[in-house]
């Protein structure tokens, strides 16, 4: 009764080996992916299982069976682990998750030092099927551990498919569920002999039933990407058994019954066995490829992923490759193809090719023909289309039959106009395609002529963005050499103004002062229409030698040269009746009343003259534009570290329109130029330029015809270098 026992347990274990061997590496051939690499790792333990399990029931005695089993345990106590490891690659990981792992590893590699002592397994059971070695006190803690991960494994996969709203990856992951729950299951009660248990060796079939579940939602669901690695391995597979299991058995019995002649028995049995291999082969390729590869397909699976591939690009090639792989699947297709027709160049050419072996410029199709063709916009088979070429178009005839096509596809798309075809080579199975093929094909075209059309359309907008950004590029160049031009002759320009200006100020200077000694009159020899004269002269020469002024200090300010800021401390209200004292003429002129409220104990840290000069510039303009008798205000305040001056006139004010050009170059306002022509529009830009050197701003309020209040911040601080002067390197310190 042993020997029968040890015989059903060999036999189970071979062909579950087999299995699962043939599943491991076909598996493992698209190891791209985490989840078939672990899976490749979970069926190498099974592998070891099913190993030591055929080599512990061909043993006789305890030492062997000890040893054999004590080689199971060297993967069986990683299957938790990788398990668990497993389910979190199908579903996701989180660092809670990712700790359990850790931990279900580092019990796993204890549990591999335990099972090499008597502490894990010791002596053996027998019973009437076969022999197990006996749970010691770490057996039943690994029992724990892999009754807690398996409940953990099966548990994040209820959820995944609890969650999950994609149909087919749903599918998918019920047959991972059924598969590991009927392995764990059944492979579980593999461990009842150890605890004096005696059952039927049903357990190692559990591998075979789980390969099988596996191998089946491979053909019929894509699970792992790895269906058409599976149809090579599924003939193979069964092949092998097929030949193998009937001389496995009778060597068997040969060994019982005339051991001595077992060699001999067995070698014609081998070489019988491969051409009776290669026959079972054939068979076993026509029925996968009849029932499970080809017809067996579900429509609405087939139509529903293709909609998922189109939807997830508006790349051409990635349309067609994606589309065409789960067609060639569906289909078992030993080549597809598509070619599109390019209007512009009037020429075919291959979008996407799998298995054709196109020559150099091999198609030369005549357009209008095959618009003719496919006028019903249906799908066409060779045989069909046979008839319809002419005995002119023979040559496109026999290249269509040279490379094998076996149907043709139409896509079209805005106002019916063919663009692509696609092509479909012989099937595996070499049937042909059926209504069937024709009407999923003929329902998904238009799709794909939609899809093709908005990559037509994105790919026209992507390269008029390439050819828009090109022209960016160049426009951009040519503003910036212009740019760099203007600035040169900007700068040209300043440096023409600091040399003209510098060259005016001597002869101005040397008038002014003969024409005050001409003024003086020492002699007493003019009268009062000469005397008239000389203060005409006087008056205009004050205005050049302040344009010219004006002109040096933009000069200086715009090239850096002799722009130098002279930091010390000094009262504000010092400098105030200074430039007050300055333009007392033309106050005293229009009657105009100073609101002097500067307090006498402001002390600023600045350059003096350059502060008298913005000071200057801003009660210039309050008392040329403010009317008779009207009130200029000069404040100040204190803010933390800083001071801020004020100039307030109740004069002409600023139109709205033009005050964001108040502070540039030359810049006077429309109302300004009608009261007095003889301003330059360079005072308020020198005044900003100098209070900016000294790290402050400038900044007014005004509306036309109430009147304007300019401001300016300085710093309190002394003897601290604004960070402006600092960097132009041009300043002093009294």
């Amino acid at each position: 009764m042993l020997i029968v026992g040890n015989l059903i347990g060999q036999l189970f274990s071979l062909l579950s080996l087999i299995f699962i061997i043939g599943l491991s590496f076909f598996v493992l051939r698209n190891k791209k992916h985490l989840v078939n690499r672990i899976f490749f790792f979970l069926t190498l333990i099974l592998d070891l299982w099913l190993i030591g399990s055929f080599m512990m029931f061909a043993s006789y005695n305890t030492n062997q069976i000890i040893f054999w089993d004590r080689f199971i345990y060297f993967g069986v106590v990683f299957w938790p682990s990788l398990q668990y490891h497993f389910g979190l690659a199908i579903t996701y990981f989180n660092k809670k998750r990712r700790i359990y792992l850790g931990l279900a590893y580092i019990m796993s590699f204890a549990f591999l030092i335990l099972s090499r002592t008597d502490y894990f397994v010791k002596d053996v059971f027998f019973y009437k099927w076969g022999y197990h070695s006996i749970a010691q006190f770490y057996h039943n803690l690994f029992i724990v551990f892999f009754l807690v991960y398996t409940s953990f494994f099966l548990v994040i996969l209820f959820k995944k498919y609890k969650k999950d709203k994609n149909r087919i990856e749903k599918k998918r992951v019920k047959y991972f569920v059924v598969g590991f729950m009927a392995l764990n299951i059944m492979g579980g009660i593999g461990f009842f002999p150890a605890y004096g248990i005696a059952v039927f060796p049903i357990a190692l079939a559990a591998p075979l039933i789980f390969s099988i579940i596996i191998s089946y939602a491979i053909v019929y669901f894509g699970l792992m990407d790895v269906k058409l690695i599976a149809r090579r391995y599924f003939v193979y597979t069964l092949s092998l058994i097929q030949v193998l299991s009937p001389i496995y058995i009778f060597l068997l019995y040969i060994n019982r019954v005339l051991p001595g002649y077992l060699f001999l028995i067995s070698l014609p049995l081998v070489v019988f066995a491969f051409p009776i291999f290669y026959s079972v082969k054939e068979y076993f390729y026509r029925l996968s490829n009849k029932y499970f590869f080809s017809s067996l397909y579900d429509a609405n699976e087939v139509i529903f992923e293709l909609n998922n591939c189109l939807r997830s690009s508006l790349d051409i090639s990635q349309i067609f490759s994606s589309t065409v792989d789960v067609l060639r699947q569906a289909f078992n297709s030993k080549a597809v193809a598509v070619i599109y027709y390019n209007y512009k160049e009037k020429s075919w050419s291959v979008l996407y090719n799998y298995g054709f072996n196109f020559k150099p410029n091999p198609i030369k199709w005549d357009y209008c023909l095959f618009k003719k063709i496919f006028f019903n916009n249906k799908p066409l088979s060779i045989n069909t289309i046979t008839p319809l070429l002419r005995k002119k178009n023979h040559d496109i005839l026999v290249g269509l039959r040279n490379l094998s096509i076996q149907l043709l596809v139409p896509i079209k798309i805005k106002k019916d106009r063919l663009s692509s075809v696609m092509i479909f080579g012989p099937k595996e199975s070499n049937e042909s395609y059926n209504d069937r093929d024709n009407q999923v094909l003929e329902s998904i075209a238009s799709q794909i002529g939609i899809s093709l059309e908005n990559a037509l359309l994105y790919k026209k907008m992507a390269e008029f963005n390439i050819s828009l950004k090109k022209e960016v590029v160049k426009a951009t160049k040519k503003l910036k050499e212009q740019n760099e031009a203007l600035k040169q002759l900007d700068k040209a320009k300043s440096e023409f103004i600091g040399i003209a200006s510098h060259q005016l100020r001597t002869p101005l200077t040397g008038i002014r002062w003969f024409n005050e000694l001409l003024l003086k009159n020492k002699e007493k020899n003019l009268n009062d229409k000469q005397i008239n004269f000389l203060n005409q002269i006087n008056e205009s020469n004050q205005r050049m030698i302040k344009l010219v002024n004006d002109l040096l200090d933009v000069s200086h300010i715009e090239t850096g040269r002799k722009f130098e800021v002279v930091l010390g401390k000094f009262k504000i209200a010092e400098i105030i009746q200074d430039v007050i004292q300055e333009n007392a003429f033309l106050i005293n002129n229009k009657k105009l009343k100073i609101n002097n409220k500067i307090p006498e104990d402001l002390v600023i840290f600045a350059d003096r003259d350059k502060i008298r000069q913005v000071l200057l510039n801003l009660l210039s303009n309050a008392t040329k534009y403010s009317a008779e008798g009207k009130v200029i205000t000069i404040s100040a305040s204190r803010q933390k570290k800083q001071a801020t001056i004020c100039v307030t006139d109740q004069g002409i004010g600023i139109p709205e329109k033009q005050q964001k050009n108040i502070f540039s170059k030359f810049f006077r306002a429309s109302n300004a130029s009608l009261q007095n022509s003889n301003g330059t529009g360079l005072g308020l830009y020198i005044a900003r330029e100098v209070v900016r050197a000294h790290n402050g701003e400038l900044w007014f309020e005004s509306k036309e015809g109430w009147g304007s209040t300019f401001c300016f911040s300085l710093s309190l601080e002394e003897n601290k270098v604004p960070e402006v002067i600092k960097k132009n390197k041009k300043y002093k310190i009294n």
